[in-house]
């Protein structure tokens, strides 16, 4: 009797065809985690496959276990269906830690595009700072804003439309629009995005960029929102037509939710056009000493 099999009461067991037969029950993108891979190559290098096979149940429920402590905040009308979402969810680990993947990343979270994982056009920002994000707003308030503005575009600013923000005992994350576009912050650094080289369009405006943006602040402080975190990390521009695009409302706050008693209550809409003055100012040197025509002059800002 070879060291896969045993003796039991119904006759012999055979561990590697259970192995493999209970293999089946992960679909190819759990596959591709690394507690799988290790579990395979536990029972192909060491030919244990019943330690293989217990340690493939053990992981089977914990997935089963993320999934149906999972809790999705959709927005409304997305026809997708709430299982098929919480499979998505428990996938979503393949990407974090792979850079190429990395659209940006901030404090408390990192954005990941997700081809190939969940839709094309769709990207997944996934807390890593559960502690210090917590200090701001919720996902499924940040979600809520996203929502508010889904339908709101000035002189070509916009954000991304939200899909969903969910919840589990492993992550928290929202997924939302992958748009072409890349943010301020990774470009003075000097870094790819998703394996794209970061390259502003050759006929960007500085001047032009940050005046769009001004003007759409001054719309959210109209609708009684303020964005309360804008910085070049935020600030994204897209690779075609060179227009803004603002992400990130982890602390965003409603004009109705402000106490008006407060004397020491900030001024929030002034903040946030002082912050964008400072981002501007950051961009603008950056742009002089790299962004040059032709004889070395800085093109397309002030002099």
């Amino acid at each position: 009797m070879s060291e896969t099999q045993r003796e039991g009461r119904e006759g012999v067991v055979d561990y590697e065809d259970e192995f493999f037969k209970f293999a089946e029950k992960f679909d190819e993108t759990s596959r591709k985690t690394s507690k799988f891979r290790a579990i395979e190559k536990l029972a192909d290098d060491d030919g244990d496959y019943k330690a293989a096979l217990s340690k493939l149940k053990i992981f089977y429920t914990e997935r089963r276990n993320v999934l149906e402590k999972t809790s999705v905040n959709k927005i409304e009308g997305l026809e997708i269906d709430e299982e098929s979402l919480k499979h998505d969810i428990a996938n979503f680990a393949i990407v974090q830690g792979d850079q190429e993947r990395l659209l940006g990343n901030g404090a408390v979270a990192e954005v990941f595009y997700l081809r190939g994982i969940y839709k094309s056009d769709c990207c997944v920002k996934i807390v890593y700072n559960e502690k210090m994000y917590a200090e701001g707003n919720s996902l499924e308030k940040e979600h809520g804003f996203l929502q508010k503005l889904q339908d709101v575009e000035v002189d070509g600013v916009r954000t991304p439309k939200p899909f969903y923000s969910f919840s589990n005992l492993k992550m928290k994350g929202l997924v939302m629009e992958e748009l072409d576009a890349f943010n301020f912050r990774r470009i003075i650094d000097g870094f790819t995005t998703a394996g794209i080289k970061d390259e502003l369009p050759s006929d960007f405006d500085l001047d032009g960029y940050f005046s769009k943006l001004k003007k759409y602040f001054n719309h959210l402080h109209s609708l009684g929102i303020y964005h309360g975190d804008i910085a070049l990390r935020n600030l994204m521009v897209n690779r075609k037509t060179g227009l803004p695009v603002v992400i990130d409302f982890g602390k965003a706050r409603l004009a109705s939710e402000l106490d008006k008693t407060n004397l020491n209550l900030p001024d929030y809409a002034k903040s946030d056009l002082a912050a964008l003055d400072s981002a501007k100012a950051e961009a603008k040197e950056w742009f002089a000493k790299t962004v040059r025509k032709g004889g070395g002059e800085p093109s397309n800002i002030d002099k």
